[in-house]
């Protein structure tokens, strides 16, 4: 969460004064994007699970084999992009939706 949140460049800390030590101030997790920047980085996750478990070392090669077969069509014009579009939907990982600020995930 750390890494997502310095790529956004957002703090994960609010800051209060300590109820018994004056003049001392605590760091807690929380703030207005901590709950964000924790469902990107559980969407995230989940992407690079599926991926691995699908045999994809990562979401580009995923892509590109995606395009490749996409390339292969009879036609090249919509029935390649009607191949990847249904290559990538297929996918488990584009169940996963934000409904309602909640994080959601639909097979």
């Amino acid at each position: 969460m750390t890494k997502v949140a310095e790529l956004m460049g957002v703090s994960l800390h609010i800051e209060r004064p300590h109820g018994n030590l004056p003049g001392v101030v605590v760091g807690e997790l929380g703030g207005p994007m901590y709950d964000l920047v924790k469902q990107i980085t559980e969407v995230l996750t989940q992407t690079g699970d599926i991926l691995v478990s699908g045999g994809y070392p990562n979401l580009g090669s995923f892509v590109l084999e995606a395009l490749k077969e996409a390339s292969r069509s009879a036609s090249q014009d919509m029935a390649s992009i009607e191949v990847m579009l249904e290559r990538v939907s297929a996918s488990e990982w584009l169940g996963m939706f934000l409904e309602d600020n909640t994080l959601c995930y639909s097979s």
